[in-house]
């Protein structure tokens, strides 16, 4: 969720907040393992504008119908950022998310899936377990990467030699799966590219690693 989403104008976010937000507990309710990833700041704006979506997340949250999933206090780009502001916008963003739901995630979504090594240090500081990364770019640099690896959680390690736990996200996934809701793709087409992922192990396949507002 991200209200400061840079073509969605400020009158918006209440209509954004009752059609794209709410909807998500439907999906939880059916059964479907979702993970809601929300910049502390987003949640202060839902606050304001609806606080009951806040209440009614929280209460999800602590109900393990959802997955509480972190960013930060903002939604900035780490790798170009000074190493101070990346400390403190987890650090912050802990502190809002613990005031607001009552909660502190443990898995963070890395903002604009930008990696570097170096803020492996950051979530680790700040209590995260683990973060989530986009797994097409790098394995384009990384052509002796093994494919299997996409499916199941890796490890990331920062310059000082710091491990976190690493879930792939997929970016053509996400992108199929808005090509199929604005109606560019067909469902069978969509449905035989999910099919190309099942293998003979156990897989780890996220269906949508986006923003919820588009």
């Amino acid at each position: 969720l991200n209200l400061m989403y840079s073509s969605m104008e400020e009158s918006s976010r209440k209509e954004v907040i009752q059609k794209c937000y709410w909807p998500l507990f439907k999906l939880a309710d059916l059964g479907i393992p979702i993970g809601i990833e929300a910049p502390a700041v987003t949640l202060e704006y839902i606050s304001k504008l609806d606080p009951d979506w806040i209440d009614t997340f929280a209460q999800y949250i602590k109900e393990k119908k959802i997955d509480f999933i972190g960013s930060g206090y903002s939604q900035i780009i780490g790798p170009l950022i000074p190493a101070k502001v990346n400390e403190w916008n987890q650090k912050l963003g802990m502190d809002r998310y613990q005031e607001l739901l009552g909660a502190i995630p443990t898995i963070a979504l890395v903002n604009e899936m930008a990696y570097s090594g170096g803020i492996v240090e950051h979530y680790i500081k700040a209590g995260y377990d683990g973060i989530i990364m986009e797994w097409n770019n790098p394995r384009s640099t990384h052509p002796e990467w093994k494919n299997e690896w996409r499916y199941n959680p890796q490890k990331a390690i920062g310059p000082n030699g710091q491990l976190i736990p690493l879930i792939w996200a997929d970016s053509i996934a996400f992108q199929k799966y808005q090509r199929y809701a604005h109606g560019e793709y067909e469902l069978n087409e969509y449905v035989e590219y999910l099919k190309s992922h099942i293998g003979g192990l156990t897989r780890h396949f996220p269906l949508y690693s986006n923003d919820v507002e588009i």
